[in-house]
């Protein structure tokens, strides 16, 4: 029993170090990529580069927009402007698991809907479409410049990547899983966010030229009006 015991921390400790080893080697960069923008809506593209040694998977990703503008999130509170459409060229078969609007902490997930076969994405140095963000932008006012960003995720809700890793050694091929990649594995192409302006013509302010100009024309008709009310006020008296 306690040899048993033994064995098993043993295969922990053994499955820990090669996990670390597959994590270090594994690369994931998120990108994104402003598609359109009009007065009531963005599309963002939203791409994956996974660069590993190893005959690894990804088979899941959890995409986060907890570091997004605040005037999108009413300051992390509210996610419901988002939505996420999967690229069903390059994943078939892939979902959207929880929604922006239903999610915690603005992160969903996105997954095969078969989790035990896939498909599966394998690494490669081309950047992959995984599908586009989808932003409402209603009720904002035009001028308004706004960013999306997949970085800066609440703890434990951050943009991250899941699948199983492979170790080679000289006698057979190791294998360990490791669900999630974590902060050292997952990076973000320069700048991690898009930065745009919502079509139209802000409302324009009045210069203070232009304001001393209008008050000068009140007092005056103002003036004015008083005025002519004391001459026929003199005119009227016997």
């Amino acid at each position: 029993m306690i040899s048993h015991y033994r064995i098993l921390l043993l295969s922990a400790f053994v499955s820990g170090m090669l996990a670390a080893r597959a994590a270090d080697a594994a690369v994931i960069t998120f990108d994104l990529d402003l598609v359109s923008v009009t007065s009531t809506a963005a599309d963002i593209d939203v791409f994956v580069t996974f660069a590993s040694d190893y005959d690894d998977t990804l088979q899941a990703f959890q995409l986060s927009v907890w570091g997004s503008d605040p005037k999108l999130t009413l300051g992390g509170t509210d996610f419901s402007r988002f939505a996420f459409t999967v690229d069903s060229d390059t994943l078939s078969h892939w979902l959207v698991f929880v929604s922006f609007k239903d999610a915690f902490f603005g992160a969903i997930m996105v997954a095969p809907d078969d989790p035990l076969t896939g498909p599966f994405i394998t690494p490669s140095d081309d950047k992959l479409r995984l599908g586009t963000l989808n932003v409402d932008l209603s009720n904002i006012a035009p001028g308004t410049e706004l960013y999306v960003s997949l970085a800066n995720g609440a703890e434990h809700f951050k943009t991250d990547a899941f699948g199983y890793f492979f170790d080679f050694n000289e006698y057979e091929k190791m294998v360990s899983a490791v669900w999630a990649f974590g902060v050292d594995a997952v990076t973000f192409a320069d700048p991690g966010r898009v930065t745009f302006l919502v079509p139209g013509d802000p409302q324009p302010v009045p210069e203070p030229a232009s304001v001393s100009t209008w008050l000068l024309f009140a007092a005056a008709v103002g003036a004015g009006t008083l005025r002519r009310k004391k001459e026929r006020a003199q005119k009227s008296r016997p």
